[in-house]
């Protein structure tokens, strides 16, 4: 980052009381956390089953995604395409390690939804296995809190299982397989 822009940068953070000029001046560094999530960087190929009601056979669908790393290594950025109940589907995320919560904290948004999705997780101590959660308001306008589970098979291949409803009575609701392209 050009010095001048950080200075300006850390001067509006410290006006809005997120940072201040008497902080440490230099910028964050990735750590351990941040490593976790290079094994998300790539393309890959998503097939996903979703389901729209308790006892009805899953929506197929498929999609592409692509995640890099970005902000130095602080941030994964990545986007999804592909085709959704048969039109065209477009989603985009954010997902980091935030140190003062001790938590990944992630964004989500798709033209499925106009509100956005805001969640907080862990991982296990490897690395492999994701956990975030969130609540947000659902079709009807009532709050539904939803668990994503990540786990890392191997390094080309991941699962996601979308869990939805209260602690302890949530039910499968999607279940994401990503294989890594080869080129």
């Amino acid at each position: 980052m050009n010095s001048w822009l950080f200075v300006v940068f850390s001067l509006v953070l410290g006006a809005t009381g997120i940072a201040s000029p008497q902080d440490d001046a230099s910028p964050p560094k990735p750590g351990k956390h941040h490593e976790f999530l290079k094994q998300f960087e790539g393309t890959w190929d998503v097939k996903a089953a979703f389901w729209m009601e308790p006892g009805k056979p899953p929506v197929e669908s498929k999609a592409v995604e692509t995640a890099k790393l970005k902000c130095e290594g602080l941030w994964l950025v990545y986007s999804d395409k592909g085709e959704f109940l048969g039109k065209p589907f477009e989603g985009h995320g954010l997902l980091g390690y935030d140190p003062q919560k001790g938590k990944f904290v992630g964004a989500w948004v798709d033209q499925t939804a106009s509100s956005m999705d805001l969640a907080e997780g862990t991982c296990d101590e490897k690395g492999k296995v994701f956990t975030l959660v969130s609540e947000s308001p659902g079709a009807d306008g009532k709050s539904i809190k939803t668990k994503r589970i990540t786990a890392f098979k191997d390094q080309d291949t991941q699962t996601l299982t979308v869990y939805q409803g209260p602690a302890g009575q949530e039910v499968i609701v999607a279940k994401l397989e990503y294989t890594r392209k080869k080129y």
